[in-house]
């Protein structure tokens, strides 16, 4: 298969199994690194833009020769995520073809060089990509802030409930934390039969041209997001 799906190696064997069908999943995991409950998030410990990755600067070397071996170009960042706020944030930015939104504040010095040419959004809210589905000109995120700021530079947005969204250790999760995007697909890690706006989500991501694939019949989880790479 030449698409891999880059997450969190605890996720459900259901999501695992829905995921084989149509990309090789990679699971993903870091030990005494940071905070327990986003030892395993990935978009904690890189960025994506596209295909390409800007990774934290002390992984496994297994995992970089994993990346070489796929071909995956990448580049190492500036910051070492660590169990402190400030670096648990640095590649948590939410970004698409034209805009990205994080709080610069705190963005890795390298991720602010890659996406120096987009529309850039700034927020209150660090963890932005866990926060946020950002689509085309479009997104769904679960806080407010993120909402505000998107709306005020033309994204049309949709404000969702966190708390229906499980995060293992704490009282609720985020929406983008539970998606990838893999071209006009966006995987969900999660059933939006169990969130009281699925029918909501599910419109506004079919009104704006994507497809919707729910992985697990459970309660929307969590996992730290899904990075595909081709």
């Amino acid at each position: 298969m030449s698409t891999r799906a880059i997450l969190n190696r605890d996720v459900s064997d259901s999501t695992l199994e829905s995921l084989s069908a149509f990309c090789q999943p990679i699971g993903f995991f870091t030990e005494g690194r940071t905070y327990n409950q986003l030892a395993n998030h990935v978009d904690v410990f890189m960025f994506q833009m596209g295909n390409e990755l800007v990774l934290d600067t002390h992984l496994t070397a297994e995992f970089y020769s994993m990346l070489d071996s796929w071909g995956v170009k990448y580049t190492l960042g500036k910051t070492k995520v660590e169990a402190t706020n400030e670096s648990v944030v640095a590649y948590n930015v939410a970004a698409n073809d034209c805009l990205a939104i994080h709080n610069f504040m705190l963005t890795d010095a390298v991720v602010k060089e890659k996406i120096s040419g987009l529309q850039l959004v700034h927020c209150k809210q660090a963890f932005s990509r866990c926060s946020t589905l950002l689509l085309k000109n479009s997104a769904i995120t679960s806080d407010a802030g993120i909402a505000k700021a998107l709306s005020k530079s033309g994204v049309d947005v949709l404000l969702v409930s966190q708390k229906e969204i499980e995060l293992k250790g704490y009282r609720c999760g985020c929406f983008g934390g539970c998606c990838g995007l893999m071209e006009n697909v966006v995987h969900i890690n999660g059933s939006l039969k169990h969130h009281p706006q699925g029918w909501e989500i599910r419109q506004f991501i079919e009104k704006h041209g994507f497809e919707l694939n729910e992985l697990t019949d459970k309660p929307l989880e969590d996992i730290g997001s899904i990075i595909f790479i081709n």
